[in-house]
C-alpha cells in the first residue's frame, strides 16, 4: 500500500502528464484520442512522446513528469 506521499506524487505525475497530452497531442499524440484518460501505465509512452517529438518545452516537461 502506498503512503500518502508516494500516492501524492503519484496523483501530481498523472495530473503533469494528462496535461502535457493535452497541451501537445497535436504535435505528439495526434493519433490518439482527443479526450484520452491516461493512466499511471501511460506515463511512459507520454514521456517517451514528448521527449521524441515536443521540443524543448516537451522534453522539459517529460523531466518534471519523470521526476
Amino acid at each position: 500500500m502506498l503512503n500518502g506521499q508516494e500516492s501524492n506524487a503519484s496523483v501530481e505525475r498523472l495530473h503533469k502528464a494528462q496535461m502535457a497530452y493535452q497541451k501537445f497531442r497535436t504535435q505528439c499524440f495526434w493519433s490518439y484520442k482527443k479526450n484520452l484518460i491516461l493512466r499511471n501505465k501511460d506515463i511512459p509512452w507520454v514521456t517517451e512522446g514528448l521527449r521524441k517529438n515536443g521540443g524543448k518545452e516537451g522534453f522539459l516537461i517529460a523531466g518534471e513528469i519523470c521526476r
